[in-house]
Formats: C-alpha cells, sequence, structure tokens
C-alpha cells in the first residue's frame, strides 16, 4: 500500500500506500507513496536463496500465501491483509494469523483511509468506521455525501478530499459532512491517481499530467522530461528517492530538480508494479500474488 504528513503512498509514515494508512494524520491513499524507512531494513530471506547485494529479493510469509500489495493496510497500530478473509501480521516473525473483525466480515483491504484519527471502510455500498479496541466495525453516517470509494480518498496535508471524475468533495471532520469543491485547471480526474513528490502534489493518469498549487486550487499542466506517461497509481517512494514502477519495461526514478524520470536498474526482479509496493514500516515489499513476493534491499 502514506512526508508526509502530508500526501504520499502511498511508512509506518505513505502512501502513500499505499499502503500505510493513519500515520501523521495522512490519509491512505497518498500514504501510498511514502514509506518512511529509517536505515538498514532487518531482512527475512527464503530458504536456498542467496541474498542480493541491492535489489529485490525473495520473500517469504508464513500463514498466508497469495498476498496482493494493494490490499494491505493498518489501523495505526497493527497490519492487516483483507481480501475476503482477514490477517494480521507479527513482524518479527513475518507471520500471518486469521483475525476476525465484528460487525463487517468480508471487504477488501483497498477500501480502506483514515482521517487522521479514526479508520474507515468506504464503497458504493456501505460506509463503516473501526472501533479499534473492539475490532468491531460500525455503520458511519455522513452528510453531503453518502457513496463513495476508499480508494479515492487523498489529503493535500491539510484537508481530505474525494475526487471521482468530475465529482469533488472535501470534508469537514468535525461534523463529517462533505461539502463541493472546485477546482480549477482540471475538473476530471480520481484521487487513486493523486501522488506526491514529498514537496509538491501530482495528478498523473498516463494521459494528462498536472501539478496542483494549493494555494489557489489550481491544475496547472506539468511537463515531465526522460518518461511522460506517468500514472500516479504506480508511483512510490522508499523514504528518500520516487520511483516509477510498471512492470519489467517500465522502472524509472526521478530527478526532482529537473523533473526528469531515469531508467532505474534494480537486480534481484525487474517486473515491479507501483501499486503492489507496501512497508511494514521498516521494510518495503512488493507482493503480486503467490509467486512473486519480495522485499527490497538498500546497499
Amino acid at each position: 500500500m502514506a512526508k508526509k504528513a502530508y500526501v504520499g503512498v502511498n511508512g509506518i509514515s505513505k502512501n502513500v500506500k499505499t499502503m500505510y494508512v493513519g500515520v501523521n494524520g495522512v490519509p491512505k491513499k497518498v500514504l501510498k507513496g511514502y514509506v518512511g524507512v529509517n536505515g538498514q531494513p532487518k531482512l527475512f530471506f527464503s530458504a536456498g536463496v542467496t541474498p542480493v547485494a541491492s535489489g529485490w529479493q525473495s520473500k517469504t510469509w508464513y500463514g498466508l500465501n497469495g498476498i496482493i500489495g494493494n490490499n494491505i493496510w493498518t489501523d495505526g497500530t497493527n497490519i492487516y491483509y483483507s481480501y475476503n478473509a482477514n490477517y494480521i501480521l507479527d513482524v518479527p516473525t513475518s507471520t500471518w494469523t486469521q483475525v476476525v473483525f465484528g460487525g463487517l466480515s468480508s471487504f477488501s483491504g483497498a477500501s480502506i483511509w483514515t482521517d487522521g484519527t479514526d479508520t474507515y471502510c468506504s464503497t458504493n455500498d456501505y460506509q463503516y468506521v473501526l472501533n479499534k479496541s473492539t475490532t468491531t466495525w460500525i455503520p458511519k453516517t455522513w452528510t453531503g455525501l453518502t457513496s463513495f470509494q476508499g480508494i479515492d480518498i487523498w489529503t493535500d496535508g491539510s484537508d481530505i478530499y474525494y475526487s471521482n471524475s468530475t465529482t469533488h468533495y472535501v470534508l469537514n471532520k468535525a461534523t463529517s459532512t462533505w461539502s463541493t469543491k472546485t477546482w480549477t485547471g482540471r475538473t476530471l480526474f480520481n484521487g487513486r491517481n493523486i501522488w506526491t513528490d514529498g514537496d509538491d502534489i501530482y495528478m498523473s493518469n498516463g494521459s494528462y499530467q498536472y501539478v496542483l498549487d494549493r494555494g489557489t486550487s489550481n491544475w496547472s499542466v506539468k511537463t515531465w522530461s526522460g518518461f511522460t506517461s506517468i500514472d500516479g497509481t504506480r508511483v512510490w517512494l522508499d523514504g528518500n528517492d520516487v520511483y516509477y514502477s510498471s512492470g519489467s519495461s517500465r522502472q524509472y526514478i526521478l530527478n526532482k530538480a529537473t523533473s526528469t524520470w531515469v531508467t532505474k536498474t534494480w537486480e534481484g526482479y525487474a517486473g515491479v508494479r507501483g501499486d503492489y509496493v507496501w512497508t511494514d514500516g521498516t521494510d518495503i515489499y512488493f507482493s503480486n500474488g503467490s509467486s512473486l513476493q519480495y522485499v527490497l534491499v538498500r546497499s
């Protein structure tokens, strides 16, 4: 699946995030980009595999196979995997144990988000808020907007927004009220395509590239060099650098000073996708099914 007390991302800080939820008041969607890595991670290598010096190393999990990274989420304390069944991670042993939530038992981790205080599960069909102490999901009542998807929630570091096509809202946390939000420059976009480099906020959907002026709520066209068809869902950060990962033929690292994407070569595994990168707060992982589980080794 969060720099980001602020969008992005995607570590126990997101996005971002995509990825880690509820750290420093930052919602998941943007958290998904930032993973907040602190120092050299402790690594758990697969038996019989020679560790790589720097790059993606095979990772062995216990108790759960076939993890998909975009279904990882957190309540700010524990890390969970939710896709039909629900699991909780014991980080020191790399072990996933099944857990039962009250109120709502079947949901996707991709629908989870936070307002910085509470954790929510939002789909077009239902809205819930988590009681952490009892691990129970309770129906949530919103005003102004009652049907929306958690995947399209994002933040500019101050306010929380919902953006889906031409539908845009801003949240008043105190009253649980969503009010219509007006953007200029670009009015057609989805929250899932928002990302940050730690300083600025961008909207990238492959065909269109924009940067946000938060003071005026205006989106301006953004010009990149090196690679121009960025999809914000596949941008991620390791706490220092910004990457774009979309399969074996598209791996890039961003030179922020020049807005240039430079080809990145990974050792170990070259087909990483940014939307399946996540963190446990220390290590960074790529999870895409039963045979594609990796941990990032940094030199």
